[in-house]
């Protein structure tokens, strides 16, 4: 896979959470920084053992409220930017990234089949076949199921000409037919670490249609 320019941001520091991110309102980042702060963990790359179960127990709480991507406001801002002002997400889940979307003044439709309790912005109940009525937006998609056809028929059913992704260019995000069809039929402008929860590099991964 051509993994284009790939690029790292600084290490995920208690400093860098608190760093103002443009007037963004970003609570994510706020939770992060008072769990991290509590077990005793300054940077997420510098953990020991010790610390393991309850890194594992913070990532549990705040994937489960929040996002499974932590949502650096650098990788916002890049997805943002190529998706450009119409945005539909599929398997939204609580909304979160649709609701930072929208706060940097994008037009956000945002879907789930099961959209969560915990809602940031509104999620509909929607399946990816939806997905034909919206070829005028940008598709966005973060963290689709492993080993589901979910993001293979998102990219089955869209007929628009731009996709940001993120997540890992393996199974763990998707299936094989999701990356094969990425391959085939898509151009990778770029692609971005995130740092990411027990030292994993999730990555933002920005596509044309070929």
């Amino acid at each position: 896979m051509n993994l284009g320019t790939l690029h790292n941001p600084p290490s995920l520091t208690a400093e860098l959470i608190d760093m103002a991110y443009g007037g963004i309102n970003n609570p994510y980042w706020y939770e992060l920084r008072d769990l991290l702060l509590q077990i005793g963990v300054i940077e997420i790359e510098a953990f020991t053992f010790e610390t393991y179960l309850s890194i594992t127990t913070a990532r549990n709480q705040t994937v489960n409220k929040f996002s499974w991507s932590i949502p650096n406001l650098d990788i916002v801002q890049l997805a943002a930017d190529h998706l450009g002002t119409r945005i539909v997400e599929m398997g939204a889940g609580s909304g979160y990234w649709a609701w930072l979307f929208s706060q940097m003044g994008r037009e956000v439709i945002a879907f789930d089949k099961r959209p969560w309790d915990i809602r940031y912005h509104p999620v509909h109940y929607g399946t990816p076949d939806i997905l034909t009525k919206y070829h005028d937006h940008s598709l966005f998609l973060c963290w689709p199921p492993a080993l589901d056809p979910m993001a293979t028929d998102c990219l089955h059913y869209y007929t628009g000409n731009k996709l940001a992704f993120i997540g890992y260019d393996t199974h763990l995000t998707g299936d094989d037919e999701f990356h094969e069809i990425l391959k085939n039929d898509w151009t990778l402008l770029s692609c971005h670490i995130n740092k990411d929860w027990l030292n994993l590099k999730d990555t933002l991964y920005l596509y044309i249609r070929k």
